[in-house]
């Protein structure tokens, strides 16, 4: 085992934790635009659990008051708009529901960094912030660009497409949450196949192999 490995095995402990045996958490959020550190807010947010082949009866779905204006370009996205937020609970409101859905479960989302930055900008100082760090993450965008390097995208329609997944609702936090569920399930089926993964650990080490993941993520932060 290189000392790269011997690093990630030691600082995150998850190598007793097989895929078979995940409890895993497909999250997505919708937002008023894409840069959280130049006030853009959640407005949406929802996540499943599953396993590693089949969705639970187990969903978050949430509107937020983002407590500001929502762009007319930004609601030609996603379709919310600020009628549809009146009234909801603010993000802070919904930190204890949503800390406890997410649990200790592997945290999954389609260009994940996304998602966590945005909760993590707006939940500074909350317990939700040790649940981010503590969990593992799969960034299925980064999966699809270790297993099949040479399409041509790996946005989540595209992707979507190349494999048969049928498209729900895009755009919306529930529509994406259960097609990244579905495009992961593929994806996890794969990994067994071509890299022989057994643990979230050897699921989550790699996607670092993704050598173009900046590219990937920069594709995909352009239309989340």
């Amino acid at each position: 085992m290189n000392i790269i490995k011997q690093f990630f095995f030691k600082e995150f402990k998850f190598t007793n934790r097989t895929i078979d045996q995940e409890t895993f958490v497909v999250m997505d959020t919708e937002t008023t635009g894409l840069n959280s550190h130049l006030q853009d807010k959640i407005l949406s947010l929802a996540a499943i659990k599953t396993n590693y082949k089949e969705i639970k009866n187990e969903i978050y779905d949430q509107l937020i008051d983002p407590q500001r204006s929502i762009p007319e370009t930004s609601t030609k996205i996603h379709g919310i708009t600020e009628k549809d937020v009146k009234g909801k609970p603010i993000l802070k409101e919904v930190e204890k529901n949503l800390t406890s859905f997410l649990s200790s479960h592997t945290l999954v989302g389609h260009n994940i960094a996304f998602d966590l930055t945005f909760l993590k900008d707006g939940l500074k100082g909350t317990p939700i912030i040790k649940t981010i760090k503590q969990n593992p993450v799969l960034d299925t965008l980064l999966l699809s660009g270790v297993l099949y390097p040479n399409l041509e995208s790996h946005e989540l329609s595209f992707l979507c497409k190349q494999f048969n997944i049928e498209e729900q609702n895009r755009h919306t936090a529930i529509g994406d949450v259960m097609m990244t569920a579905k495009l992961m399930f593929k994806l996890i089926e794969d990994a067994r196949k071509i890299k022989g993964v057994k643990t979230i650990c050897d699921l989550i080490y790699i996607t670092r192999q993704a050598k173009h993941y900046r590219q990937l993520q920069k594709e995909s932060f352009e239309i989340h």
